[in-house]
């Protein structure tokens, strides 16, 4: 299990960041962790860094204990946060070498001089690789840089050592398209070499196509945690009734009586439902309602997560990406 999260709680006065919250991310998986904004996922992921001190709980990455070893944790994982914070008058490609000589002389001190000037001499090469590939200007003061470069430096100094771990929490902020189709390549890359990655976001279009597993947050606690096709395989139905003119209506009082049925919307004759029954409870509405033609399709994540957070409007409408 290369992330594990143990009940941790954090509160912030009478605010609770996360509570009771667990989670396991298996070794090379690429693991979603979606939520509303204030759901918890940050605030998860800065304790995970050591960013900020739990009020209980445990977690453990690569069998790495937080409270014994979070200096191992974080040279084995590379974290890319929201917004990137570094000296402003100094240049990305000073900012690289920065972090290229702690690397080294860390692994100096424990495997020697050779494996370090191995690892200088690749993490180089890798982070012209990278810059290139994002055509980032690494000769620019970072302060200089816009929202959007600077989010490329941030990726940049998080890939470079090749993690066996990536944390990314909103990492798609300020990227343009184009940007974000080749950030997209390398988290695949990084993928299909091995790399556990866990990518939190709120946009859930991006992680239906990158993750093979998703947690949804709710009010600080993970409440469903599965492999993406088998959300999709559950009894949730994404329906479109196309009724009569003059019945849609009452044709809509039947799927709302129906008990079965959420996120109801009406456009002009159509009504469009997410159906959560069992299918012969659908055929007998059907046959109820009569209606001049019907589609049945597989959930998108967005109705999935949207049958998690059907009985909470204001939450949902908080939702960004959708």
């Amino acid at each position: 299990m290369s992330i594990e999260v143990r009940e941790l709680t954090k509160k912030y006065g009478e605010i609770t960041g996360v509570e009771q919250l667990s989670l396991k991310v298996g070794t090379g998986q690429f693991q979603g962790f979606i939520g509303p904004n204030g759901a918890g996922k940050s605030t998860t992921i800065r304790c995970l860094m050591g960013l900020l001190t739990p009020d209980s709980g445990t977690f453990s990455i690569l069998g790495f204990d937080d409270k014994k070893a979070m200096a191992s944790i974080k040279a084995s994982v590379g974290y890319l946060p929201s917004e990137i914070r570094l000296y402003r008058k100094l240049s990305t490609q000073v900012h690289i070498a920065l972090a290229i000589a702690i690397r080294r002389d860390a692994i100096a001190s424990v495997q020697g001089k050779a494996a370090a000037a191995a690892f200088e001499k690749h993490a180089e090469q890798t982070a012209k690789t990278l810059s290139k590939r994002l055509s980032l200007d690494v000769q620019r003061p970072f302060g200089a840089l816009s929202f959007g470069n600077q989010k490329k430096a941030g990726i940049v100094l998080s890939m470079l050592h090749e993690p066996p771990v990536l944390i990314l929490d909103e990492p798609t902020g300020g990227l343009d398209p184009l940007v974000q189709e080749t950030f997209f390549e390398l988290l695949k890359e990084r993928h299909t070499a091995g790399t556990t990655i866990l990518y939190s976001s709120h946009i859930l279009s991006e992680v239906e196509r990158l993750c093979d597993k998703v947690a949804i947050v709710k009010s600080g606690s993970v409440i469903a945690n599965e492999a993406i096709e088998h959300f999709r395989q559950k009894r949730l139905k994404r329906v479109m009734l196309k009724c009569h003119e003059d019945r849609v209506t009452a044709c809509a009082a039947m799927v709302e009586q129906s008990g079965e049925a959420s996120r109801v919307r009406i456009d002009r004759n159509v009504i469009q439902m997410d159906w959560h029954g069992l299918p012969s409870k659908l055929t007998a509405l059907m046959t109820s309602i009569n209606p001049k033609d019907f589609t049945v399709t597989e959930p998108s994540l967005e109705s999935i997560f949207m049958h998690y957070y059907h009985d909470s409007a204001d939450e949902a409408a908080e939702i960004g990406g959708i």
